[in-house]
């Protein structure tokens, strides 16, 4: 059996805004930023990095030869994955909803400013044979996670788990 690769869509308006902001920041590099005007170069390596921050996307691409996974992320159709991760022999697969918290802020002592962000994701977990969870993705919804747990019940036939 192939590579399974999920890759999350990216929205028709994020996607437009991104192209926009891609067009307009190498154009105005390569074409407006002449050595008359060399002050802006920043404003235009910012416009390049938000265009591709909103066009990009990620997800999970899973070998199942080999056991193994990897986050994986995507731009125009070009995938990029990180380092593979081993995972032991099934026993099941358990879709688990949770809230994900994320702290910004308050790093120092004197700082006072923090802010909190609150997702609710669906973890994919792997259970293997001394019943020890290791998590593999983070689905935004319950669609996404029960696609790939539907790949790795395919594979490997073994059952699903809900706790939603």
């Amino acid at each position: 059996m192939k590579n399974y690769i999920y890759l999350e869509k990216v929205s028709l308006l994020k996607n437009i805004i991104g192209n926009l902001f891609l067009i307009l920041g190498l154009s105005c590099l390569i074409f407006i930023n002449n050595s008359k005007q060399p002050n802006f170069i920043l404003l235009w390596v910012f416009f390049l990095f938000i265009g591709a921050f909103l066009i990009s996307t990620e997800g999970i691409e899973i070998d199942f030869k080999k056991n193994t996974y990897r986050k994986v992320l995507s731009m125009y159709g070009i995938n990029y994955g990180l380092s593979w991760d081993y995972f032991p022999k099934i026993e099941y697969i358990s879709l688990l909803e949770t809230k994900v918290k994320q702290k910004i802020g308050g790093l120092t002592f004197r700082s006072t400013a923090t802010a909190t962000f609150v997702e609710k994701v669906v973890k994919i977990n792997l259970f293997n044979e001394n019943n020890r969870p290791q998590t593999i993705y983070y689905a935004n919804n319950i669609k996404e996670a029960l696609i790939i747990s539907e790949q790795i019940k395919a594979a490997y036939n073994v059952e699903i788990k809900r706790n939603f």
